[in-house]
């Protein structure tokens, strides 16, 4: 996280490059394996939920499609 007590006075350019050294921080401490697992967990939650699909859904974009045009 970026202490802004110490960046006081910084320009669009210094905030900027203190903005990437951020994320990158971020995305190097993330855990990986434990958001995997976490989306995992709410995939297999709402899976018996989701009702089949009969089709591509091509047909229909293409009837509402046709229904714009007209």
């Amino acid at each position: 996280m970026i202490n802004m007590k110490n960046k006081a006075g910084m320009g669009w350019q210094s905030a900027g490059q203190a903005l990437e050294a951020d994320r990158r921080d971020r995305i190097l401490k993330a855990d990986t394996r434990q958001f995997i697992l976490l989306c995992s967990g709410l995939l297999e939650r709402h899976a018996g939920r989701l009702t089949p699909r009969r089709g591509s859904g091509l047909v229909e974009q293409q009837r509402r499609f046709r229904r714009l045009v007209q």
